[in-house]
């Protein structure tokens, strides 16, 4: 049991928020290539703890991206951050095929990695990696079709850390989302 003094896991995890746009991208790049692995980047914004994804940006869709290939994307996407005053906030990835009773789908090798990379090179602290279940597309499209990852430190050891599945509590829609413009409006 933990001690009044050290922050349970959940108060370690982020706040992660989204916008419809982003996860809309992530989730038809997914549905257009349901038999592919694809992997892609998120854009947005990183405050304290807090991640605020407001763009995904489809970048493979195929067998895993080779590193030349992943190198020059990850040029061009810093360049598109930087130019629309936004910050690589974390990846998305979709394995092409996932058996159908994983329950989270588990973290793919080939994301952690891509992960990995965007940490070091990023100026916050959090990054997040979408692992969009292809399974739960097909079978639920109603429901949620992926799993929050964040990089989370240990209490005991904040020198050591994990990538564990953000509570669902912690992810939300962006409050812009949430409104609707009349026909014609905007």
């Amino acid at each position: 049991m933990a001690s009044p003094s050290t922050p349970s896991p959940v108060a370690l995890q982020p706040t992660v928020t989204y916008s419809s746009s982003a996860l809309h991208a992530v989730v038809l790049h997914s549905i257009r290539f349901l038999a592919l692995q694809v992997d892609g980047v998120l854009l947005g914004h990183v405050n304290g703890k807090d991640i605020q994804v407001v763009k995904a940006i489809p970048l493979f869709h195929g067998p895993g991206p080779l590193a030349p290939m992943l190198q020059l994307a990850m040029i061009q996407v810093e360049r598109f951050a930087v130019n629309n005053s936004l910050s690589l906030v974390g990846v998305y990835h979709a394995a092409s095929q996932l058996p159908p009773s994983r329950d989270p789908p588990p973290l793919s090798p080939i994301a952690r990695m891509i992960a990995e990379k965007v940490l070091s090179n990023s100026e916050g602290e959090q990054v997040c990696v979408i692992e969009v279940d292809n399974h739960a597309i097909r079978v639920s499209p109603t429901s949620a079709p992926f799993v929050c990852y964040s990089r989370i430190s240990s209490p005991a050891s904040p020198s050591t850390s994990k990538w564990l599945p953000v509570d669902p509590i912690s992810l939300s829609l962006s409050p812009e989302d949430n409104q609707m413009e009349a026909p014609g409006e905007g």
